[in-house]
């Protein structure tokens, strides 16, 4: 298997545990852990804060944190396939992301995000 178990940087651990198939199924990130099944589903928790999300293909996200309502979020994909916008169920656009030719990301301004200390 040539998947990372462990990354530390910058003082920082992020564990992964691999199932069947050296499919991912659970992350460690400090206090937060998150379960993963398949990619059509993921459970996050943060203490007594547990938050949930299915994911309808490439179509739409529903989550819902303890103690709060359910949130639908469609994506709209450019024509490579990369998640460009998510909007609710208004049709409001609700995130964007940009990515330049090679598909790093980009601010909205065009301007590269920074990377590490760059």
């Amino acid at each position: 298997m040539d998947k990372p178990t462990q990354i530390k940087k910058d003082g920082k651990t992020i564990n992964f545990t691999y199932g069947p198939e050296n499919m991912r199924y659970k992350q460690v990130n400090g206090s937060v852990t998150t379960y993963y099944s398949d990619k059509l589903y993921e459970e996050e928790t943060d203490g007594s804060k547990t938050t949930w999300r299915a994911f309808i293909d490439d179509i739409a996200v529903i989550s819902q944190t303890t103690n709060e309502g359910a949130t639908i979020r469609y994506t709209h994909r450019d024509r490579l396939g990369s998640a460009r916008i998510f909007s609710d169920h208004n049709g409001y656009a609700t995130a964007q992301r940009n990515f330049d030719p090679f598909g790093k990301p980009r601010l909205a301004s065009g301007d590269l995000k920074p990377y590490g200390n760059s």
